[in-house]
């Protein structure tokens, strides 16, 4: 086994371990959203969709005005490739949390994946301009901008 694949089982081994943990805990506290939002990223980061779909349903039936969780639903739904719903939840995101430039910048690729190139502009420069210290949406804007304004 190669040193890449000994760290690979390693991680994997980790996320399980995080799973369950993460299972009982919401078992002896299933009022905790926080707790069922974290258990549904564990979920994505094993590719467990539905599992992570379940318990990110539950933190937002228990606190539907998380912005994070609306986000994190909007990754599951591009790892889909559900831009379209994608989109509404970053959109939901981006109402909870005004000042953020991430909302924005996920919309952004969502619009891109979508070749709605002029949204996507836009969000990309919404992004810069609602948070300029941003570096994630600073670097995101100037990918964006060198690939747009090449010639196709």
């Amino acid at each position: 086994m190669t040193s890449s694949e000994m760290e690979s089982s390693r991680n994997w081994s980790e996320i399980e371990l995080k799973i369950d943990l993460l299972r009982k805990a919401v078992t002896e506290e299933p009022l905790d959203w926080e707790l069922h939002q974290e258990l549904g990223r564990a979920y994505m980061k094993a590719d467990k969709l539905v599992e992570a779909e379940d318990a990110l349903n539950t933190a937002r039936a228990l606190n539907g005005k998380d912005p994070w969780t609306h986000m994190y639903f909007g990754n599951l739904c591009n790892r889909r490739g559900e831009h379209v719903a994608a989109i509404g939840h970053f959109k939901v995101a981006m109402q909870l949390m005004p000042d953020s430039a991430t909302p924005l910048w996920c919309m952004a690729e969502m619009y891109e994946c979508l070749d709605e190139y002029e949204k996507a502009d836009n969000y990309y420069r919404k992004a810069v301009e609602i948070d300029p210290s941003d570096e994630h949406a600073r670097s995101k804007w100037a990918q964006w901008q060198e690939w747009y304004k090449k010639p196709k």
